[in-house]
């Protein structure tokens, strides 16, 4: 009897959602394969490798998450065959929509062995909205700096930021840009107590 009843009224006070605000979930983003048609044949090996690079350096804390590349190499085979091959806009869309992705970055590289920019938009997979394009440029040696640039231009104006702010940002490394966004972010949602944490 009794135990019954007390049983039951935990378990439905259990059920009923408490005030706390649950975290928001990062959406995902599928990092489709390089262009280099217009970059030096050396270079080719940043085709898949940026997509193995801007998966460490998405990480969800800021931003979305990115794709596991397997997952986006699979979908891209799907439709073009191989990895090696491009694929329109409207058929990567569709690649990235095949992955589960809130949002899609298609990018290029360009140059030679001496000195290589990188570019990249990031866009939602419905195709809606304005995309959010970055640059970077220097030698191939400070590719990791590149990407981690491009990365927290791309996650900078993904958050809001105004773009002219944004030059002092691309110099700044990306887990003291990171806690900046997240910081700005709260400071936006007017919780001010994790805004200056």
């Amino acid at each position: 009897g009794l135990t019954v009843v007390v049983a039951v009224a935990a378990w439905l006070a259990w059920l009923r959602p408490t005030s706390v605000t649950e975290p928001e979930r990062p959406g995902t983003v599928a990092v489709l394969p390089f262009r280099t048609t217009g970059a030096d044949p050396a270079l080719g090996y940043l085709r898949e490798g940026l997509v193995d690079m801007l998966y460490l350096t998405l990480t969800g804390e800021v931003g979305p998450r990115a794709i596991p590349p397997r997952t986006v190499f699979s979908a891209w085979r799907r439709l073009a065959g191989s990895v090696e091959t491009e694929l329109s806009r409207d058929s990567a869309m569709a690649a990235a929509r095949a992955t589960g992705a809130d949002a899609v970055i298609m990018g290029a590289v360009v140059g030679s062995t001496n000195h290589l920019t990188i570019s990249a938009s990031l866009m939602d997979t419905r195709d809606t909205g304005e995309a959010k394009s970055a640059r970077v440029s220097g030698p191939p040696d400070s590719l990791p700096r590149l990407v981690e640039q491009l990365t927290g231009v791309l996650l900078s104006l993904e958050s809001g930021q105004n773009p002219l702010d944004l030059a002092p940002l691309a110099e700044t490394p990306l887990p003291a840009l990171r806690a900046y966004l997240q910081g700005a972010k709260a400071y936006r949602r007017g919780e001010f107590d994790r805004a200056v944490d």
